[in-house]
């Protein structure tokens, strides 16, 4: 989870309106066109609230912030995509290491509208 530090999340709880067994925790995205104000992170949300981009953010903002939106529920419309991404596990011996994640598949949504 710490790949996750600063972002948002989507905590799934329900599909087609059927409760799911355990939540699911996704990453998400919100087309340009599509009227839904949900941020990815701290500095999204900031700009959604406020209007404007800010370089900035001090714990108590973030805490502001997140007060008035972590926890919120929501009913979306919504689609599901993912792709692979990472370092794969068995590089040639002369091919430098870097920092990232390995090498996986991951699911992310897709937001198009939200409900009532």
């Amino acid at each position: 989870m710490k790949s996750y530090a600063g972002r948002y999340l989507l905590s799934v709880t329900r599909v087609d309106n059927q409760p799911l067994s355990e939540p699911l925790l996704l990453e998400f995205s919100v087309p340009g066109f599509v009227d839904v104000e949900l941020a990815n992170d701290d500095f999204d949300f900031y700009e959604l609230n406020h209007g404007k981009r800010i370089g900035r953010l001090n714990s108590n903002q973030v805490q502001a912030l997140q007060n008035d939106y972590v926890g919120k529920q929501v009913r979306l419309a919504v689609y599901e995509t993912g792709g692979f991404s990472g370092i794969p596990g068995n590089l040639p011996d002369d091919v430098p290491v870097w920092q990232d994640h390995a090498f996986g598949f991951s699911a992310r949504l897709v937001v198009l509208a939200e409900r009532e």
